[in-house]
This record gives structure tokens, sequence and C-alpha cells, in this order.
């Protein structure tokens, strides 16, 4: 059925995982003051726009929504969502741009899933103000352009994957590959200022992680940065199951 059109008003978790839920998010949700962590993976049937979700000022902490038919752009008012900790879209329909005012997030955002959707034009150099993020995967979509220098400043990063954006070049920093995995980064870009990350490029092309290999990887640890979250005025419907089916 449809996402309810009003949520009780002192909600604070609303877990919704692996239902059959049709028809988008309704704007009701930007009623929900209280509401901190929300839940809806799976709902492969649900669609609508992925703006409704990120245009009010809330208090979100936690925004999981993978896998569910989302469409349209990324809007230039996600910086309102100024306690924003986890920001998860990946497998859906995605396909504007980065907006710049992800920035806005700098003190807040700690994991941002992207992947699998149809992102594109080049990464703002924004993202290198997000100096609390420690997850950030943006691979399987669109981008092209050079690579952000700025990236070099994330100093809190410890994951990171790029792959499967062929148009995408440039120079991954060297103090960013010291901190991170470097399989999921993309063999396709020039790693040369970093001599042991070039030759593991070289003999990993037919090694590379499959899709549900990475996906099992992005999963733990999707749930080991929200392991601590927990509320005390909730509803849940079917669990936390994160989980991919693509």
């Amino acid at each position: 059925g449809p996402f309810p059109r009003t949520l009780p008003p002192d909600l604070e978790m609303l877990d919704i995982t692996s239902n059959n839920l049709v028809g988008g998010f309704d704007s009701g949700l930007c009623g929900a003051t209280n509401l901190t962590t929300l839940f809806a993976n799976n709902n492969i049937y649900l669609g609508g726009s992925v703006d409704v979700l990120l245009t009010c000022r809330s208090n979100l902490k936690r925004l999981s929504v993978q896998n569910c038919g989302l469409n349209g752009t990324l809007p230039t008012e996600i910086g309102v969502n100024s306690l924003l900790s986890s920001l998860v879209l990946s497998d859906n329909k995605i396909s504007s741009t980065l907006p710049t005012e992800l920035g806005q997030l700098s003190t807040s955002l700690h994991f941002l899933d992207l992947a699998f959707n149809r992102l594109g034009g080049t990464l703002p150099s924004e993202l290198g103000t997000l100096s609390e993020l420690s997850v950030l995967y943006l691979q399987h979509n669109d981008f092209s352009g050079i690579i952000p220098s700025s990236l070099n400043d994330l100093e809190s990063l410890t994951s990171l994957a790029l792959a499967g954006n062929d148009k995408l070049r440039g120079s991954v920093p060297c103090s960013v590959l010291t901190q991170v995995p470097t399989s999921g980064v993309g063999c396709q870009l020039d790693c040369s200022c970093c001599v042991d990350y070039t030759e593991t490029c070289l003999t990993t092309t037919t090694t590379t992680p499959t899709k549900e290999q990475e996906q099992a990887r992005i999963y733990r640890m999707e749930q080991q940065h929200n392991a601590s979250s927990s509320s005390s005025s909730s509803f849940s419907s079917s669990g936390f199951g994160i989980r991919r089916t693509q």
C-alpha cells in the first residue's frame, strides 16, 4: 500500500524495510519533527522522487532507502538536514549531479552511500569539507572528470569506493590510500602517486570483487555504523533488513 500521509508526532524511529509500499513518499513526512531514523530499504515498487526525503528541515540522523526505485534529483536543500549522520540511497534511479550543498553537512555526515545509481557530472570539491566522513561509496554511477584534490582533506575516511565510473580520471590522494582498502577504488584511475596502489591495480583486473561481494561488504559497514543506534519510540515492520537484491 501507500506510505502513510501522516505519522505520529512523537515517532522517533521508523523501520518499514522489505514491504510492498507503492506511490513514493508523502510530503507529510516533514511533519514528523521528532523522527531521527528512517529505514525503508527493499520496497522495490515504492518509486517516487528522492527530493521529498531531503527538502524539509528535519531531525533525521539516519536515512536509509536502498533498492526502492527512487528517481529524480538530489536537491540543493539537502544541506538543511544539519543532523544527518548516515545517508544511504544506493540501488535506485537517482540521476542528478552531487549538489555542492553536501558540504553543509561537514560536521555531521559520517556515512554516505550513493552507489548503483545514475548520478553523473563531476565530483564537487565540497566533498573534501566533510571532515567527519568515514565511508564514501559512489561506485557504479556515471561520474566524469577529475577526482578533486580536496579528498586529500578527508582525514576520517576509512572506506572509499569509486569503481564503475569509467569516465572518472585523476589520482586518489596518497594520504587517503594509506587509510582505506584499495580494491573498491577502481583500476581505471591514475594511481602513480602511490607505487603500492599502482601494483595492486595492475594485478587485480581478474580478481575484482563481484557486485554481490561488494554489496555484502557495504552491508556489514552499514550495520556496524548503526549498531549503537537505539530509540525509545519506534515502529518496526520487519527488523533492520538492509539488503540489496540486484
